[in-house]
């Protein structure tokens, strides 16, 4: 139990090394090459192929994975995901009442919020798959009921 908060600083938390590996894989494959990245599997395949870190296969870290592998443009790219979907979610989200389409598009944007904070500190788009598609089904589910609504509205249903 944490009584004073001013006590907790990067200095005391036990990371188990990450905060060193996050740095080393940003020194090696991401300096110089903010623009392009090192190449997609490039901080992986290394650590697959070199003993590093006590031999982990992964940077326990999607973010600095992916500024490793594809540079600036790869995670701009990868954020347009969210974006979009928080976008798509908005003006339904703001509706009175509660309705199918409303439950299924706050399960996209939470599941989303999940999977984002998750790939801070843990390998989820390589490992986790599954965890990492439950915002795409409940966004695919909520435009399929969006198409509905739609279609109920033109037909006067």
């Amino acid at each position: 139990q944490i009584s004073d908060l001013s006590s907790v600083s990067m200095d005391n938390i036990d990371s188990n090394a990450r905060f060193a590996m996050w740095a080393w894989a940003m020194d090696k494959f991401y300096t110089g090459h903010e623009w392009t990245g090192s190449g997609l599997g490039t901080a992986q395949q290394y650590m697959y192929e070199h003993i590093v870190f006590g031999g982990l296969p992964a940077l326990h870290n999607d973010f600095v994975q992916m500024l490793s592998d594809t540079g600036i443009p790869g995670l701009i790219l990868y954020a347009l995901f969210p974006i979009g979907i928080f976008i798509t979610a908005w003006k339904p989200l703001h509706r009175r009442g509660l309705d199918t389409l409303k439950i299924t598009l706050s399960l996209a944007v939470l599941s989303y919020i999940a999977v984002l904070t998750t790939m801070m500190t843990d390998n989820v788009v390589n490992y986790s798959l599954a965890v990492h598609s439950y915002p795409f089904i409940f966004i695919g589910i909520a435009l399929a009921y969006k198409r509905l609504e739609k279609e109920k509205g033109s037909i006067g249903v």
